[in-house]
């Protein structure tokens, strides 16, 4: 991992751009990790090109995708995510919603399959990060789990729960005013941080 990481530093950055490409390439080079002496390019680059270039749509594959959501709320940019999260036109989950869709299809301009789960891994933003439910891998099945939601600025509250071996774990934040509530269920049996 560490040797692929390198590579892609030394090889794939584009020093005049800025960048190491469009289309998810700037997402998979934040994620695995990028030198600090360029990251701060690297996230201004890549918010350029989602919210300029592309006006807040995804211009990623499935691997992208996946990243996308969640890449942009670690690097600040959270209320970009939801503004991608929420458009309505082509291409979009917004326009898959507006043609019917109750499930992910195989691609943004609905040709073939119409139950295809691989963009679904943009999806984990909602639980993961707005809702903050993270398993922990040394306490699988929800033993213990964190909650650490990060709620964007135009979002007046969020709420998760999931029905685990343990029982119901519940996750729901909600703005009242100046102050953040919190209120979180941890099942008999677990643990949460």
């Amino acid at each position: 991992a560490e040797n692929v990481k390198n590579a892609v530093n030394t090889h794939l950055y584009n020093a005049s751009e800025k960048s190491y490409g469009d289309f998810g390439s700037n997402l998979f080079a934040l994620a695995m990790g990028v030198p600090s002496d360029r990251y701060d390019d690297v996230v201004k680059t890549l918010k350029n090109e989602i919210t300029v270039k592309y006006k807040s749509h995804l211009n990623t594959g499935i691997f992208g995708t996946q990243l996308l959501f969640e890449t942009l709320a670690a690097i600040g940019l959270n209320d970009v995510a939801y503004e991608v999260m929420n458009q309505t036109d082509f291409p979009s989950f917004g326009n898959w919603i507006r043609q019917g869709a109750t499930v992910t299809w195989e691609q943004w301009n609905g040709n073939d399959s119409h139950n295809h789960p691989m963009f679904g891994g943009g999806l984990t933003w909602f639980y993961r990060t707005l809702a903050g439910v993270n398993t922990d891998i040394n306490a699988p099945g929800y033993k213990h789990f964190t909650v650490r939601p990060m709620l964007c600025t135009k979002l007046d509250g969020v709420s998760y729960s999931n029905v685990t071996p343990y029982g119901k774990v519940a996750s729901s934040i909600e703005k009242k005013g100046k102050r953040i509530e919190l209120t979180v269920s941890v099942p008999v049996g677990s643990t949460a941080t």
